[in-house]
């Protein structure tokens, strides 16, 4: 849903400020869902990377990274809200 004129939620709310909250949150509703989408976007160019270096691991012979590579691989992902641009 995007957000055309203030002039048509006008009518829904009675006073201005119930408006701009109003916006708000729909604002930070689309904010997040943006988000969202960048998230799992760059989830799987992580996890491309990682089975990567697993990989190298593995032809290498280096069992005890490759199964820290894995240990972390399976944890939860968490993405940092300062590194997606």
């Amino acid at each position: 849903m995007n957000i055309h004129n203030k002039q048509d939620y006008s009518r829904k709310f009675e006073n201005t400020g119930e408006i701009n909250k109003f916006l708000e949150k729909l604002q930070h509703a689309q904010l997040n869902a943006e988000f969202q989408r960048i998230a799992r976007r760059d989830k799987k160019g992580f996890l491309n990377e990682q089975c990567k270096g697993i990989e190298e691991n593995k032809r290498m012979g280096k069992i005890r990274d490759l199964f820290k590579k894995i240990g972390d691989i399976k944890g939860t992902f968490h993405a940092k809200m300062g590194t997606i641009n």
